[in-house]
Order: C-alpha cells, then structure tokens, then sequence
C-alpha cells in the first residue's frame, strides 16, 4: 500500500498529508516531517535529518517505539492461478 502512495505522488505530483506514529512508514512515504507531542511541534525538517539526528526526547521515543522492517526481505506472495477441474 505504500509503495502504491509513493507511486502516485510521483507519477501525478500530489502531496499527502499522512499522520501517524510508525516513524519508519513516515520515513518511507515522506520527504518533509513535522513531530508533534500535546499539540506542540518539537521537531521540524526532511525526514532523514529528523530521523537520523532527533532533536526531541519524544522523536527518540517514537523512533524507538516503532516495529522495525525485518532484514530479510518477505517471501513473494505467490501467483493466483485458477485450477479449473
């Protein structure tokens, strides 16, 4: 489904507007990522500047927090064939 988003924003140039806690997805689907805790912004930049230097105790947290992608690749889903008796 990501991959999807990141396909439309660069074949039809729209931009997105994605909340969420999952750091990692945001670092995939985003260029331009704002941090908020209770309302306030405790962090502002390009994704991979927030991510790699967090300037917040509360972007470490998140960072910390989300589920990270396994190493290995997942196995490709397999083809649907029809078997017709």
């Amino acid at each position: 489904m990501l991959n999807l988003l990141v396909d439309l924003r660069a074949k039809l140039g729209i931009s997105y507007l994605f909340v969420s806690h999952d750091l990692h997805v945001v670092r995939q689907l985003c260029g331009h990522v704002i941090v908020m805790k209770d309302g306030e912004i405790v962090a502002e930049g390009p994704s991979e500047q927030v991510m790699q230097n967090p300037s917040s105790d509360y972007t470490r947290e998140l960072l910390s927090a989300a589920p990270h992608p396994p190493a290995a690749a997942a196995p490709a889903v397999p083809e649907f064939q029809e078997h017709i008796a």
